[in-house]
């Protein structure tokens, strides 16, 4: 009896194993980066959401003051909201554990002059990165 092709040769084995590697190598980081970009997304149209929102509010009311059911945040971020009679400062701060905690944009703030900031961010990065526009 001779041998047949029963199965894979080491040096096939460690060809396919090759190839994995750098499209691996390749692949993940661009999946990262967009994941990343994809959670900054979330992040800015939650914070504008809320900025409508508080208008809204304050078109009815004549204060930001007593705005209720104001979001908190999402998995990512931690949402505060610093209202007074006329202005409101609304800031999105990277929740611990989280897998943006060490995200080069930092965190985001909104004021009711529609004044976008990041801070805590690498000194490289602007505004207009972060946020997308």
């Amino acid at each position: 009896m001779g041998k047949h092709g029963a199965g894979f040769s080491l040096v096939e084995l460690m060809v396919v194993v090759a190839i994995v590697g750098l499209l691996s190598a390749f692949v993940y980081p661009v999946y990262s980066d967009s994941v990343t970009r994809a959670n900054r997304s979330q992040i800015v149209v939650l914070l504008w959401e809320q900025s409508q929102s508080l208008e809204r509010f304050f078109s009815k009311n004549g204060v930001y003051r007593g705005a209720e059911n104001l979001s908190v945040g999402n998995k990512h971020y931690w949402v505060t909201h610093a209202l007074g009679d006329h202005d409101f400062l609304l800031t999105a701060t990277r929740r611990e554990g989280a897998s943006m905690v060490d995200d080069a944009c930092g965190n985001f703030t909104l004021a009711h002059t529609g004044v976008m900031a990041i801070t805590q961010a690498a000194p490289d990065l602007t505004e207009q990165q972060c946020w997308g526009h």
